[in-house]
């Protein structure tokens, strides 16, 4: 089930989100002890995760937090997905360090970066019934989801959760450490976050896509187990 939900400024966006999130978290710790949030980058989940800090009512000592992808590029970058939680939600005194979860691109060779970080899903899944319980995601302007680009190998994996991508075609054009499609559609729940300047023509493909239709874009293969899609959508 798909649901729009449109807003005129990102303030109300990011609060109504920051609203459901922790709702939802609220749901989920009531029949268990751990909850799973897998984040990503992006301008807008900036100001959600700056919206979702100043929540003391979510018990973040038992929220685990992953990241779908990261930059090849030193941690202390500015464009780096983990330095930008870190400022903006991480940094919270109450979130244990061991629950935080983080792809360590320092690690050379690449590869085996990558292959650590599988290491940690994996090890994660396997105790926790094999979901991660909401995946946040921010739609790029071709249709791409986390460092997943439309016509990149990375996009075709079909058995490692985590892989090394080629240099991407956006900036910063470097390579990337990005969640496959296996890993991300471990996903009980997924929001997607977008803004009309830049996606309005790709939304409106997306929405009048009929079932029977090949997909056309990574975001459209994004499949949350529970079949639960919110797309919080800033009209311009």
């Amino acid at each position: 089930m798909r649901e729009l939900r449109n807003y005129s400024d990102l303030y109300t966006m990011s609060s109504e989100a920051a609203q459901y999130i922790e709702y939802y978290i609220t749901q989920v710790l009531e029949e268990r002890n751990i909850f799973s949030l897998v984040l990503s980058g992006g301008m807008l989940l900036q100001s959600l995760y700056k919206t979702l800090f100043y929540i003391d009512t979510i018990p973040w000592n038992k929220i685990h937090f992953f990241i779908t992808d990261e930059l090849c590029l030193p941690q202390d970058n500015i464009d780096s997905n983990f330095k930008i939680a870190v400022k903006t939600l991480l940094r919270k005194t109450n979130i244990p360090l061991q629950n935080i979860h983080w792809i360590n691109t320092d690690i050379i060779p690449l590869k085996k970066a990558a292959l650590e970080y599988e290491k940690t899903l994996r090890h994660f899944l396997s105790k926790n019934n094999s979901l991660f319980d909401l995946l946040l995601l921010t739609l790029g302007p071709d249709g791409h989801v986390a460092s997943l680009f439309p016509g990149f190998p990375a996009l075709m994996e079909k058995k490692k959760l985590v892989v090394l991508t080629e240099k991407a075609i956006l900036d910063p054009r470097v390579q990337r450490i990005t969640m496959t499609l296996p890993a991300l559609n471990k996903s009980r729940k997924v929001m997607f976050f977008l803004s009309d300047q830049n996606c309005d023509t790709i939304l409106n493909e997306i929405i009048l896509r009929k079932e029977e239709d090949n997909f056309s874009y990574p975001a459209e293969q994004i499949i949350a187990t529970e079949d639960e899609y919110i797309w919080f959508i800033l009209k311009t």
